[in-house]
């Protein structure tokens, strides 16, 4: 009877240990440019700035939840400190969702890109894509791939 239990017991702790499953990923272009992804099974997932470990206060406290499949690129600039600008490069309405609750108690918050932000992050009459200022940075992140790409073109993989 007892090996019975242990055995029911140790099923169902792996059978919800799958279906709950985490994994979490950090992007980063500068020791203080660095944003953290938590990826869950529910195909959402959690994404704070700076660096953090996966534990319950984080996902109590998440910045922004979007799609396992989304596609977004985080801005860094020194003009507005504290601030990291997020723009949607999703090309479907599907993987589109984009939710941010800043938590009151950080430093750092999320913003969403709109054209106000153009002449605070790109150069003057620039066209391409990676022409942001000096003191601006980015990661152009594919969530779904586990990987960015930094304004110099440099693959930046999850940690």
């Amino acid at each position: 009877m007892f090996k019975k239990y242990i055995f029911f017991c140790s099923f169902f702790l792996l059978f919800f240990s799958c279906m709950f499953k985490k994994s979490s990923s950090i992007y980063c272009v500068s020791d203080n440019q660095c944003i953290t992804v938590i990826k869950n099974t529910d195909g959402f997932c959690y994404i704070s700035p700076g660096i953090f470990t996966i534990n319950n206060d984080l996902l109590l406290n998440w910045h922004l939840k979007t799609s396992n499949t989304q596609c977004l690129t985080f801005y860094f600039s020194d003009s507005l400190p504290n601030h990291i600008i997020v723009r949607n490069q999703s090309q479907s309405n599907i993987n589109s969702m984009l939710e941010i609750n800043n938590s009151s108690q950080s430093k750092v918050k999320f913003v969403e890109f709109d054209d106000k932000f153009e002449s605070i992050l790109y150069e003057e009459n620039s066209i391409k894509f990676n022409d942001v200022k000096s003191n601006a940075n980015y990661i152009d992140l594919v969530i779904e791939e586990n990987y960015g790409i930094d304004k110099n073109g440099r693959k930046i993989l999850g940690k």
